[in-house]
């Protein structure tokens, strides 16, 4: 990689539901993040948004393999979940 280049920022996504759907779908054209891992209850919800990454059922398990690794979580769950979420 050249002095110019930069790798791709190392996201992980919790929340995998239908907004999730929806920024992905904005975030299509973007080229500089990669899905690393996947939170969601449902595992099966992280497959189809995230093909390839682990996928966790909770955000404790992400964190444990996963916090050293990560540059940013995109936190896609209910509203009211946010908060506590975010400051983890």
């Amino acid at each position: 990689m050249s002095a110019t280049e930069r790798a791709p920022l190392r996201l992980a996504v919790v929340g995998c539901g239908r907004i999730a759907t929806d920024y992905f779908q904005a975030l299509s054209a973007l080229t500089d993040f990669r899905v690393v891992a996947a939170v969601d209850p449902e595992p099966t919800r992280c497959e189809s948004l995230a093909p390839g990454a682990p996928s966790y059922r909770d955000l404790d398990a992400l964190l444990e393999h996963h916090s050293e690794s990560l540059v940013a979580a995109l936190v896609l769950t209910t509203p009211s979940t946010h908060r506590e979420l975010s400051s983890r």
